[in-house]
């Protein structure tokens, strides 16, 4: 199973949000993952993107460099919070 592929059941089976405190439902997860891959894009980063990395140090450095990146959605940037949750960098 690839990182992607357990982004993704982490988004639909364990990861908590909002009021409720509920799991995402299927459209939400794919607005997640592609939101990763699309800041994957817009860094220049190859291969699999964000979802290859898997040194928690430079995981960190990224988030700093997305909240800069004025090409980032909001969207984006909360996509990429939740990715470093599931990373345990949060």
């Amino acid at each position: 199973m690839t990182s992607k592929d357990r982004f993704k059941h982490w988004l639909e089976s364990e990861y908590k949000y909002g009021k409720l405190n509920r799991t995402l439902k299927s459209g939400s997860v794919a607005a997640y993952v592609s939101g990763i891959k699309s800041l994957s894009v817009k860094l220049g980063i190859k291969g699999n993107g964000i979802y290859d990395m898997e040194d928690l140090n430079e995981l960190k450095r990224l988030h700093f460099r997305i909240s800069d990146l004025p090409k980032a959605t909001k969207d984006e940037k909360s996509h990429y919070n939740a990715f470093l949750k599931f990373k345990g960098v949060v």
